[in-house]
């Protein structure tokens, strides 16, 4: 065909023509896309062809547009144009050329569309599907990809038309998840028909974390095959990885106190308990498991020297969820606990109580040592001078209260 003939078709055609360079922009347009566009040719060449795109829809012209430079011609894509009368539903085909740059192909699918859609359910499903943010796939009984929706391409960058006949464990990132799809499919198989949920991860330019909704409908003469709903989780990963985080941080750091902290929700259920808590009450896994705090209770209360006033105590801050507490406790064996109590709030409403435990073994044998060594002699043992002077004030306070006398005697030893 001659050079004038080619020209005079390309002009002539009723699809949009443009023609743009590796970086996708503008070099030459036929007049049915500057009438698509409502743009002249002057205006737009030497800029980016994503300005004409919907912003939506960028990502997937873009992924599009990489992949067609490896094909003979791509395949045919639904997006959305600035066009004269505002924003257009186009079929856009590209095919590359041998300098680098690629041939774009645009038919106005707007008002078939619309007629479509008037006249008939079937095209307003399949431009949902389309244009979805989940993709969605049909699988033969044994588990190869038969079709897929666009949306493959603006999630995962992957060509529906490379993916088609492949194995759906193909795509994903390794042994592992491949494994995990293949029980999933097992327990479809066996299990009653309803939707299972799978999480595996996609492989393409990077690793995308998905959860497959897997449907058998291998029995419905329609389908005869497995329906597969396919959803980008990538965000819901990194909460839930920032999430796990936080709480390693805050069970070290809770770990890592003195104090032992029990945590009790307003069902007497125990909810968080640090291992600090653990070894100073020296509770069993038995019991820690069974999450009951008055099972907890039981078990403590054998080791206390006023049991009744340590149970009192509880019932009297369970009864009133915003008192807050401080006392000590003495246990049989000698040790000394400080015991803090506080409502647990959240939002500024109290869903449980949480306890604090100090151990003050040491530190009261400390003082009840520096109050001995005060009143009493080193070397002896004996109560000293201002041990006498102590009890001497005291014997007088009482004298004068109860208007009664007392007696002093003094002892002189001898070359002592």
């Amino acid at each position: 065909m001659e050079t004038d003939q080619l020209v005079a078709l390309l002009l002539a055609l009723p699809d949009a023509v443009v023609l743009v360079d590796e970086s996708a922009n503008v070099a030459w347009a036929n007049p049915t896309a500057e009438r698509i566009f409502g743009v002249d040719l002057v205006d737009v060449v030497g800029t980016s062809g994503f300005d004409l795109v919907h912003p939506d829809d960028h990502e997937w012209v873009a992924r599009a547009f990489t992949s067609v430079q490896a094909k003979e011609v791509g395949v045919p894509i639904e997006v959305r144009i600035r066009g004269a009368n505002g924003w257009q539903l186009i079929e856009l085909v590209g095919a590359p050329l041998a300098d680098g740059r690629v041939a774009l192909c645009l038919r106005d699918l707007t008002e078939r569309r619309r007629f479509e859609i008037a006249h008939g359910e079937e095209a307003r499903l399949r431009a949902l599907v389309h244009h979805a943010g989940v993709v969605t796939m049909l699988l033969s009984a044994g588990g190869i990809i038969d079709s897929v929706s666009g949306a493959l391409t603006r999630i995962t960058g992957l060509d529906p038309e490379h993916v088609e006949g492949l194995p759906l464990e193909q795509i994903l990132a390794n042994s592992e998840d491949r494994e995990r799809l293949r029980y999933a499919f097992d327990q479809v198989l066996v299990g009653p028909i309803k939707p299972l949920v799978v999480g595996v991860r996609c492989h393409h330019d990077e690793v995308l974390p998905m959860h497959l909704t897997i449907v058998n409908l291998i029995d419905d003469p329609t389908v005869n095959g497995f329906v597969v709903s396919a959803h980008d989780v990538s965000e819901q990963v990194a909460v839930e990885g920032e999430l796990r985080s936080a709480l390693s941080l805050l069970h070290a750091t809770l770990d890592s106190t003195a104090d032992g902290i029990l945590v009790v929700d307003r069902d007497n259920r125990i909810t968080s308990f640090n291992h600090r808590f653990v070894e100073m009450w020296h509770i069993p896994d038995t019991i820690l498991e069974a999450r009951d705090d008055n099972l907890a209770l039981g078990f403590v209360l054998d080791q206390l020297t006023s049991p009744e006033d340590f149970i009192a105590k509880v019932e009297e801050l369970y009864s009133d969820p915003e008192a807050e507490s401080y006392d000590i406790l003495a246990f049989k064996d000698g040790r000394v606990f400080e015991r803090f109590s506080r409502p647990q709030r959240v939002d500024g409403a109290v869903h449980g109580r949480v306890w604090s435990f100090r151990d003050l073994t040491e530190r009261k044998r400390l003082e009840d040592e520096l109050v001995y060594r005060a009143f009493h002699d080193q070397l002896t043992g004996l109560p000293n001078k201002a041990r006498f002077c102590d009890r001497l004030g005291h014997a007088a306070d009482r004298g004068q209260r109860t208007n009664s006398g007392f007696a002093v005697l003094f002892c002189d030893l001898d070359n002592f």
